[in-house]
């Protein structure tokens, strides 16, 4: 299985107690996560005036997750920046997202050449 379905398989298993307030937060929680699923994961990683919230990496592959507490169409700019740059996948997981970005990724992952996802957090703590 590539790297990147074993990340997007371990994120959806992560279930934090209460809602993320800071990004900080979820960052630390969310690397403390895939640590304990056997990931090597970086955190800030700085390359050519960018910084990626964290990157994890197996021998001959790289993935990019990107954190946001909440996200819209304003964000789009930085992952069409960050998409080409890992070929192996970026991954945006956030606490929530507006409706018009959850479109756009829509049709971005049907026709990226790139893995792409998105994962809200917020939606597993709905009451329906």
């Amino acid at each position: 299985m590539k790297l990147f379905s074993k990340l997007v398989q371990a994120i959806n298993e992560f279930q934090p107690d209460e809602p993320m307030v800071a990004e900080r937060d979820l960052e630390t929680r969310l690397r403390e996560h895939l640590h304990r699923h056997g990931f090597a994961v970086e955190r800030q990683v700085t390359k050519d005036k960018d910084r990626y919230d964290l990157v994890c990496r197996t021998f001959d592959e790289i993935v990019c997750i990107e954190l946001k507490l909440k996200t819209d169409t304003s964000d789009i700019k930085q992952f069409d920046k960050y998409l080409p740059k890992f070929k192996d996948g970026l991954i945006v997981v956030c606490w929530s997202a507006s409706f018009a970005l959850r479109n756009i990724f829509e049709s971005v992952i049907e026709q990226s050449p790139i893995p792409t996802v998105m994962i809200e957090l917020s939606k597993r703590y709905t009451l329906a």
